[in-house]
């Protein structure tokens, strides 16, 4: 077992977000794992790939994690335009209710 939750804890880190390869594997994993723990988390989809590519596939992962307290933002999720040098794309999450949850800045050069 991995001491990655202590060593988060430890650091005063409270909320985790999860993308990369698999959506509907690792991502889904972790992140449940994560939310198991007791942290806020939130799985990102735009920034992550699934490989079940069926029309059903995001979604019942997206389902599935949520049963577990994670919040996942869906491929609906609020991209925008982020002027700047530099910044090129913003994801922003959001929490029931309207309220932002959090900004993501890619990278973009």
């Amino acid at each position: 077992m991995s001491q990655l939750a202590d060593t988060l804890r430890h650091a005063g880190i409270t909320h985790v977000f999860v993308c990369g390869l698999a959506w509907d594997f690792c991502v889904k994993a972790t992140a449940i794992d994560a939310a198991k723990e007791g942290f806020t988390t939130f799985a990102i989809h735009d920034a992550s790939r699934g490989i079940d590519r069926s029309a059903k596939g995001p979604a019942a992962t997206r389902e599935e994690m949520e049963k577990h307290g994670v919040r996942a933002s869906g491929p609906q999720a609020n991209a925008r335009r982020a002027g700047g040098k530099n910044l090129s794309d913003a994801l922003v999450l959001r929490e029931p209710g309207g309220r932002r949850a959090a900004q993501v800045y890619m990278y973009m050069p």
